[in-house]
């Protein structure tokens, strides 16, 4: 009789703390949905990205300034994601890589430090290197602005790599 009893008292505070375990994966969910929604904060920050007008040196430093600020804002923004849900570490890590390179055009363009031309161009190789995960990235954030776009081919890809030569074709 006594193990009955302790058994009908055993059962409702189990269930009680099977509620409250269920609640934590709730609040999970609520996270990754906050994070989901930062990550295409930080995507979206490019999808009416509209960059200073003209041609000219200073429309040019203008413009790199405008990116390095857009890409340090995306990856603050995408920061934010990556610690509520650690899938959008990636997104974190192409803005943070775009951000420092433009930091480095930018800072070689104003004169703000010696202009070292080997730094400037690891600069831009890095971000051509980290656009393409950049923007894989958006598209998962953001399938309906970024999945239509076609995937930006990596710096160093050629056409002819996937495409027969004109010779190749012939010899067939």
């Amino acid at each position: 009789m006594r193990m009955r009893t302790s058994a009908l008292l055993v059962v409702p505070l189990c269930l009680a703390a099977a509620v409250g375990c269920s609640g934590g994966s709730t609040g999970a969910g609520d996270d990754a949905a906050a994070a989901a929604k930062q990550a295409k904060a930080a995507c979206d920050l490019f999808v009416n990205f509209k960059p200073p007008k003209g041609s000219g040196a200073n429309s040019q430093i203008d413009y790199a300034k405008a990116t390095y600020g857009a890409f340090l804002k995306a990856a603050d923004l995408a920061g934010q994601a990556a610690a509520q849900d650690p899938r959008w570490k990636a997104l974190e890590s192409a803005a943070a890589r775009e951000a420092a390179g433009f930091e480095i055009i930018v800072k070689g363009a104003e004169g703000t430090t010696q202009l070292d031309m080997s730094r400037v161009n690891n600069a831009v190789a890095e971000t051509k290197a980290a656009r393409p995960l950049f923007i894989a990235e958006c598209a998962k954030a953001d399938p309906a602005t970024f999945g239509t776009a076609t995937q930006s081919p990596s710096p160093t890809a050629t056409s002819t790599a996937t495409k027969p030569s004109q010779r190749e074709r012939s010899t067939r």
